[in-house]
């Protein structure tokens, strides 16, 4: 089997330089209280390449550190979530699912106000049932990328709504890679301890 290629080794390795040098702060400071959000998202997905429509419903349950300080004030903080993700397809696909998890980085401002806007990107890993033209391994690797607004409910209670473009492909692992893309719509709930 082919080996991930230079571009994905690429993307690997700017994901855990990002992590360390954004965990670093977290890790100097003792004094620091730690922050953590543990909650989920739903989500609805639709693919907008190729010649056929992949879509699904998603189940996104997570746990994350803040690795700096999110508040009061309006300043940026950085979250690191472990969200594993169970997407189930709909529609003419509807025998396929997804299930993984993907390390992820969101960034906010303002996050203790009323409303805040975050921005994340993310790089896993899933396991799919999908033999379609698109895919071509059981193994595949997801990235997205979104934006978004956190609405502060309670003290501890938050609502978020945000926007997602997803990308997942096998990363050349398979002789065959098309891959697909998808614009992804999520409305999540968390509680933030």
């Amino acid at each position: 089997m082919k080996s991930i290629t230079f571009h994905a080794r690429k993307a690997l390795i700017l994901f855990v330089v990002l992590a360390v040098f954004c965990a670093a702060p977290a890790l100097a400071s003792d004094e620091q209280k730690t922050h953590h959000r543990i909650g989920g998202w739903l989500g609805y997905a639709q693919s907008y390449d190729g010649e056929d429509d992949y879509n699904f419903v998603s189940l996104n349950p997570y746990w994350s550190v803040f690795l700096t300080d999110p508040g009061p004030d309006w300043k940026w903080s950085v979250e690191l979530a472990v969200e594993g993700f169970y997407n189930k397809y709909v529609g003419d696909y509807s025998e396929y699912f997804e299930v993984g998890f993907s390390p992820t980085f969101r960034f906010h401002y303002g996050f203790e106000k009323t409303v805040s806007p975050y921005a994340e990107i993310s790089i896993g890993a899933l396991y799919n049932n999908m033999d379609t033209d698109a895919t071509h391994s059981d193994l595949m690797f997801d990235v997205h990328w979104g934006l978004g607004l956190n609405f502060r409910l309670t003290q501890d209670l938050y609502l978020s709504a945000g926007y997602r473009w997803r990308h997942i492909s096998n990363a050349n692992s398979h002789r065959r890679n098309p891959g697909l893309d998808f614009n992804q719509a999520v409305v999540g709930l968390s509680y933030y301890y």
